[in-house]
C-alpha cells in the first residue's frame, strides 16, 4: 500500500497519544489511579495471591482498596488483572504493604514489576465489565483525524484509490496538497487543483484537473477513524484490526479529545451496570444514578463542543454545475 503521513507538526516517528498515557488519564478522571512498582516476593506458600509494595499503606489496602483492580503492567505476567479482596490479613506483610488478590497470579509477581490499581473499571475487559482500554478504543473510533496520502503522478488526470479500499466518499478529503507553490524545499501548500471521486463498477479513481507528472508528487489529505490510523510502535500506518492494541501504540489525536469521547462511553456503561446491579437498594442506586448522569452530561457536551469546533471538517463536495478546466503540467519551481 502506498505510504501514509500524519501533517505536520506531528511527524510520522511517532509522537501521539500512547494507550498507557491516555489509560492513565481516563482512570484519573473516571474514578481511581494508582501505579507502583513490587517491592518484594512474599515467601508464604501462596505468593502468587499476595502483591507487596513500599508504597501500599496497611489503611489503604486493608479498608479502602477493596474490589479495586490490580493489572500487571510488565514482566512475565504482563496484561493479566486481578481484583483486590477484603480479608481480615490484607494490608501488610512485615514492614511492606501486600495486597491479597481475589486469585493468584500464574507465579508470584517479582521484585520491578509496574502494577496498575484502577476503579471502577478493570484495565482490560472482565466478563461483561467493560475495561478502559475498551472505552479508549470506543472513543476513537468516534473521533475524526487528518492523514496525507502520497500520490505519485503518472502524467493524467486519473488515479486509482484500489489501495484505499477505506477511502469511498469525497467528503472524507480535504483537499490536494503540492509542491508548486514554493518548490520541492519548502512543505507542501494547499493546491488550487478541483478534483472529484468517480466510480468504474465497484472500484473509485481520484480525477482531478491539475496534471502531475511522474517527476512530482502530491498529498490529499483524507480523514479517517482515529482508532483506524495508528503507530504501532514502528510506523505510522492505517490499521485493519481497529484500536490501539499496545501501551506503546499511539493515536494521533489530542489527549483531550481521547479523554472526553472515552468517559462519555465509560460512564454510559457505569449506568447500564449500575441499573442492572441487582445487589444495591434503591436509594443507593438512585443516587449513584444522579451522579452519573450529570457526569455523562457534562462530558458529552464537551464532546460535543470538541467535535463542532475543533475536529478537521471535510471539504464541500463539487456541484454539476462546476466548471472542470484541465490544468497543464507547466510550472516553475
Amino acid at each position: 500500500m502506498p505510504p501514509l503521513i500524519i501533517p505536520s507538526p506531528t511527524p510520522s516517528t511517532g509522537t501521539g497519544l500512547t494507550l498507557l498515557r491516555a489509560r492513565n488519564r481516563l482512570a484519573d478522571e473516571l474514578g481511581f489511579y494508582h501505579a507502583t512498582t513490587v517491592s518484594d516476593t512474599g515467601d508464604n506458600g501462596d505468593a502468587a495471591r499476595v502483591v507487596i509494595a513500599d508504597e501500599f499503606r496497611d489503611d489503604e489496602i486493608g479498608y479502602e482498596w477493596m474490589g479495586m483492580w490490580l493489572y500487571a503492567q510488565n514482566g512475565a505476567q504482563a496484561g493479566f488483572q486481578r481484583r483486590i479482596v477484603s480479608q481480615s490479613d490484607a494490608g501488610y506483610l512485615g514492614s511492606l504493604g501486600a495486597a491479597v488478590l481475589s486469585r493468584p497470579f500464574a507465579a508470584a509477581l517479582v521484585t520491578g514489576t509496574t502494577v496498575e490499581i484502577t476503579n471502577p473499571l478493570p484495565v482490560k475487559r472482565h466478563l461483561a465489565v467493560k475495561g478502559l482500554n475498551e472505552c479508549l478504543n470506543e472513543g476513537l473510533s468516534r473521533i475524526w483525524t487528518e492523514v496525507r496520502l502520497t500520490v505519485t503522478g503518472n502524467g493524467t488526470y486519473t488515479y486509482s484509490l484500489a489501495s484505499y479500499p477505506w477511502l469511498t466518499r469525497y467528503e472524507q478529503t480535504r483537499g490536494i496538497y503540492d509542491y508548486r507553490t514554493y518548490g520541492i524545499t519548502y512543505p507542501t501548500t494547499l493546491s488550487v487543483a478541483v478534483y472529484r471521486f468517480a466510480k468504474n463498477g465497484a472500484g473509485i479513481s481520484l480525477v482531478t484537473n491539475v496534471l502531475y507528472t511522474s517527476a512530482e508528487t502530491f498529498e490529499l489529505a483524507v480523514l479517517v477513524r482515529a482508532d483506524r490510523y495508528v503507530y504501532n510502535g514502528s510506523s505510522w500506518s492505517y490499521v485493519t484490526t481497529p484500536g490501539l492494541q499496545a501501551d506503546d501504540w499511539q493515536a494521533a489525536v489530542p489527549e483531550e479529545w481521547s479523554v472526553a469521547f472515552a468517559m462519555v462511553q465509560a460512564i454510559r456503561f457505569l449506568i447500564e451496570w449500575t441499573e442492572r446491579d441487582e445487589k444495591l437498594s434503591d436509594a443507593v442506586r438512585n443516587r449513584r444514578l444522579a451522579n452519573l448522569s450529570r457526569r455523562l452530561a457534562q462530558w458529552a457536551s464537551t464532546a460535543a463542543a470538541m467535535k463542532k469546533y475543533e475536529f478537521p471538517q471535510p471539504m464541500q463536495e463539487p456541484t454539476e454545475s462546476l466548471v472542470y478546466v484541465p490544468v497543464p503540467a507547466v510550472w516553475t519551481p
